[in-house]
């Protein structure tokens, strides 16, 4: 009941805040504000979409402006807040804002209790939460969208989306550009700026494992078994034995947990397990190459450091014929970009060297790339994804 209470009494709260005292507000600000300074709202989720927006930063700069950064999280975790403040600070931000959210509190509130009634320009990841109650709020300014990796390269349909003037999105591989927003103008960020941000944060926080020299290493990302169409059970047996066969044709293998994986779960014997702070794909490391269920990380690696990556998506693992949402998409993507696991597990790593098998795997991972239309010209995508921004659509008709 507290909880119901609370949603109505934000709603209210908003509802008067957005429509009477913000346009008081922004009124008196025109007025006697600073026209000099352009004022520009960053709002990221932290990590590899706050590199991205270093990147623009740095790739596109400008002077006489007032720049805010709102980090937007699910996490409260002082690890992450140390991580973010630290890369912030390769930027001149005026104002860090970390805004921790569990459903009911959404972005806008931390927006109206900092009193930032008066923007230029608003640099926005593309989450729905955003696009439905941070920008209208700002129809007067200019909106640009960013990527904060492919699981954001599809646009997320809603009514609010022709306010969106520019996308400033990665190219994936050469290959994963984006779908949508067509009526906006599409700037690919500098991968070797990315890159670079990337290197030095990562520095500050190195990779917790030291692999040998001489190690065939596998990275294996795990996956969080209500993603897919399969029990528990399932799931984790399905994955332990794509594991038990790298390691049986010669493979080492490195493991990363998902976040939302329990972290008590047994790993197959002869794992090496990391508990790195940052995103696996920010760091440069030396294996050969990445495995996973269905991980966008298996492609942002080759994209980010030429580290090819393998994926297992069946029927089982990536169901679209009964669904479609923005998670089945970006399997289908893995699907259509990646090689399966399958072309992997043909190779007796005891036959080759290390520099051997990491330029067969590239050859195979290169080989499926070239192989592909850009992402926005793939028909099969295409299709599902008509079908999803349907879907999608059909909830702001209700």
């Amino acid at each position: 009941m507290t909880k119901g209470i609370l949603f109505y009494f934000n709603w209210i709260l908003f509802i008067i805040y957005s429509k009477i005292i913000f346009k008081i507000e922004r009124f008196l600000y025109k007025r006697i504000g600073n026209k000099k300074i352009k004022r520009r709202l960053f709002l990221t989720s932290g990590n590899i979409s706050l590199i991205n927006i270093l990147t623009i930063l740095k790739q596109f700069p400008e002077e006489n402006c007032e720049d805010i950064l709102v980090i937007d999280t699910m996490s409260g975790k002082k690890e992450f807040f140390d991580i973010n403040f630290k890369a912030a600070q390769m930027h001149n931000f005026k104002k860090i804002i970390i805004n921790i959210h569990y459903r009911d509190n959404r972005p806008y509130f931390a927006i109206m209790r900092k009193n930032l009634f008066y923007i230029d320009e608003i640099y926005a990841h593309t989450k729905p939460d955003y696009l439905r109650y941070i920008f209208p709020l700002f129809k007067d300014c200019k909106i640009v969208m960013f990527d904060e990796g492919i699981n954001s390269v599809m646009e997320v349909p809603s009514p609010y989306n022709n306010l969106v003037s520019e996308v400033k999105m990665m190219k994936y591989c050469g290959k994963i550009d984006k779908i949508g927003w067509n009526h906006a103008k599409y700037i690919n960020p500098d991968i070797n700026i990315f890159r670079e941000i990337a290197t030095e944060i990562t520095n500050k926080y190195p990779f917790d494992v030291k692999l040998p020299p001489e190690s065939k290493t596998i990275l294996f990302l795990g996956s969080y078994w209500q993603a897919f169409n399969m029990t528990e059970k399932e799931f984790y047996e399905y994955q332990d034995n794509i594991i038990k066969k790298l390691l049986n044709n010669g493979f080492s293998v490195l493991y990363k947990q998902h976040p939302r994986e329990v972290q008590s779960r047994e790993i197959p014997q002869g794992v090496i397990k990391t508990n790195c702070l940052l995103p696996i794909e920010l760091y440069n490391i030396d294996i050969l190459g990445v495995v996973s269920i269905s991980s966008s990380a298996s492609l942002q690696m080759y994209n980010y450091w030429n580290i090819p990556g393998f994926v297992s998506i069946n029927d089982k693992t990536c169901n679209v014929k009964e669904k479609i949402s923005g998670i089945d998409l970006t399997k289908l993507a893995a699907k259509q970009y990646v090689p399966d696991i399958e072309e992997l597990l043909k190779i007796d790593a005891n036959k080759y060297s290390k520099e051997e098998l990491k330029t067969m795997l590239k050859e195979i991972f290169q080989k499926k790339i070239d192989s592909q239309p850009m992402l926005s010209e793939n028909p099969i995508i295409l299709d599902y994804y008509k079908r999803y921004a349907e879907k999608e659509y059909a909830k702001y008709k209700k």
